[in-house]
């Protein structure tokens, strides 16, 4: 099996001088890529181009040799950790195979939290020809309006389906991320235009949330000196809404 290992020399030559001494051939082992085990192969020793008759006609001889794999199918990952931002941008994670599939392999890559982060690319496929060719996994943070501090999600690699046993049979590679809050809790206030006066005209003023409340929020309204100036109401309430 030449896919696995050839002898060096390919030949060697006996004759009455040299006859009773060693001659060393050496076996070396083929490196192929890809994840098929240790692998039992044969060296063939025949002497059928001899001119001397009883050797030309001698029963082929045959080592046993083995030669051990190098390579165990994998995915990956040029990190396991990313960060994206809520203000917006795209990151690229290259992924690439560890060996040569015997057949295509398709990866389904999802996000654990679709709030939090998405993947633009939901799959890859790797063949023999681009198996150690990086491809980008692209992925983006979403903005919640929610003053939620920064938050961990996963990106997860899973192999959806490949005749490559050893492929099929990879367990999940998983990418953990971190989307940045760019929101604060807080008030907007558009402050009053013109005055109040003692005749009693009025002035009004807008007022928001900065970031959407995760609960239900009241907000007392009063005046520093109710003798003079009121307000038209107590509270405001909010919700997210």
């Amino acid at each position: 099996n030449g896919n696995e290992g050839n002898p060096f020399p390919a030949k060697i030559t006996f004759t009455k001088n040299n006859w009773n001494r060693s001659q060393v051939v050496k076996i070396i082992g083929k490196d192929d890529q890809v994840d098929d085990g240790d692998k039992e192969f044969q060296i063939r020793i025949s002497s059928s181009g001899s001119q001397d008759l009883s050797y030309k006609t001698l029963d082929h001889q045959f080592v046993t040799v083995v030669n051990e794999d190098n390579d165990t199918a994998g995915l990956i990952t040029k990190t396991s950790k990313g960060v994206t931002h809520e203000s917006g941008g795209k990151i690229s994670i290259p992924v690439l195979l560890s060996s040569q599939p015997s057949a295509a392999v398709l990866l389904e890559i999802r996000s654990d939290n679709l709030l939090e982060g998405t993947v633009v690319n939901r799959s890859l496929t790797f063949d023999r020809s681009n198996w150690n060719v990086p491809q980008n996994i692209i992925i983006g943070g979403v903005d919640d309006v929610v003053d939620d501090g920064d938050v961990d999600y996963e990106i997860s690699l899973t192999v959806k389906k490949s005749d490559d046993l050893r492929y099929q049979l990879l367990d999940p590679v998983s990418i953990q991320m971190k989307n940045t809050d760019d929101d604060e809790a807080g008030f907007r206030i558009v402050q009053p235009k013109g005055k109040t006066n003692e005749d009693g005209r009025t002035v009004q003023f807008d007022i928001s949330l900065t970031s959407i409340p995760t609960e239900p929020l009241r907000v007392p309204v009063k005046s520093s000196d109710s003798s003079e100036g009121v307000v038209s109401i107590k509270f405001l309430d909010f919700d997210a809404n």
